[in-house]
């Protein structure tokens, strides 16, 4: 029986060490990576899939009220020639009435199709004609206008062609939020002034959905913060308020964080909503088998500039560090310990050196 030479034992210890070394430290990236998927939920390993607009609860539909610019068709019976229909095309006047013939200006703005039809009716069979004929349609919307700004895929002003639509609605008509929209959006309601047009104005404080406080003005608040997740992807129905003529709806694009070092996919990501450490490494595909969860920094904006705070992933997995909220600008850098990478170097020249000398056999 052969004996085994002293230095082939030593070399033999040092790869069982080492590979040991190096078993455990695969096998803690494969814990913190299992608990940052279970953290982070399915939506990070599937997109959660929008709901319908159409499934969203819709407000009451009152019947459209004309404006100025709005252009009406008017069809007559008999107004010039008998067994013939005249049909008129004429654009609301910035007073809100419309000429025609015979009777002169009609007001229409404030007025349903229906009132303006019977007002022309009305006013020619009380001197021009006998039981008169008259058809008024709003051929086009131009007096209502909701203007859709920030990140949605076209951004623009949209006419509205009823009295109301929902904020579902115009996300809609502008294509809905783009890649880097964040997870709010805000409407801006316009003020009617004494003339009935709608003026936007600057807010200074913006005011959350829900119930007013006590003797509050019973207005709706001139300026609604929504969450965007709850409205479209959890179909929170009360979110999905009202829009008016004159209303803005902007979507500010996401504040960013970044995640650096031995992770799968690094970068900046967008923060929507609550993302934890564990969260945040799922986002970015999980530790790289090179990693050292323990030598992992935090590195964040503060009053006093960029401060570092050291992260043990490890603690976080086992729940005996809390698992941090990421905030803007956030660069979580997951490294390589010294350690681990003499380890790895050393379990690789020793696997180098048993190649080399099986070769030479």
């Amino acid at each position: 029986m052969n004996a085994v030479a002293p230095r082939d034992r030593v070399t033999a210890q040092c790869c069982s060490w080492f590979g040991i070394a190096v078993l455990a430290a695969c096998s803690s990236v494969a814990s913190v990576n299992e608990k940052a998927m279970l953290v982070a939920g399915p939506e990070v390993q599937a997109p959660a899939e929008p709901i319908d607009p159409l499934h969203l609860l819709r407000p009451n539909r009152t019947e459209y009220r004309i404006g100025p610019r709005d252009l009406l068709e008017i069809e007559i019976y008999e107004l010039e020639e008998p067994t013939k229909s005249k049909l008129l095309k004429v654009r609301v006047s910035q007073d809100g009435s419309v000429l025609l013939p015979l009777i002169g200006n009609v007001p229409a703005a404030g007025s349903t199709a229906l009132e303006v039809q019977q007002g022309i009716t009305e006013r020619l069979g009380k001197d021009f004609l006998v039981n008169p004929s008259v058809s008024v349609v709003v051929a086009e919307h131009q007096a209502r206008r909701v203007t859709v700004l920030g990140s949605v895929k076209s951004p623009g002003t949209f006419r509205l062609q009823e009295n109301s639509t929902t904020l579902v609605d115009v996300l809609a008509l502008s294509g809905g939020p783009d890649d880097k929209a964040g997870s709010v959006v805000y409407v801006v309601h316009a003020e009617a002034t004494a003339d009935g047009a709608a003026t936007t104005t600057a807010v200074a404080a913006d005011a959350s959905i829900g119930p007013p406080a006590p003797h509050a003005d019973p207005k709706p608040p001139r300026l609604l913060k929504i969450d965007l997740h709850d409205l479209v992807e959890r179909g929170d129905l009360s979110a999905n308020c009202t829009l008016e003529d004159g209303d803005v709806v902007h979507v500010p694009p996401a504040a960013q964080f970044f995640v650096m070092g031995q992770v799968a996919n690094g970068g900046a990501f967008p923060l929507r909503g609550d993302i934890t450490l564990l969260r945040a490494i799922a986002l970015a595909g999980g530790l790289k088998e090179e990693a050292t969860p323990a030598a992992t920094v935090l590195i964040r904006n503060s009053a006093k500039g960029r401060v570092t705070f050291p992260i043990d992933l490890n603690e976080v997995e086992a729940g005996s560090e809390k698992d941090l909220l990421m905030q803007p600008d956030d660069v979580l850098v997951v490294s390589e310990s010294g350690a681990d990478r003499f380890a790895r170097g050393f379990s690789a020249f020793v696997r180098g050196l048993f190649t080399i000398s099986y070769g030479l056999r």
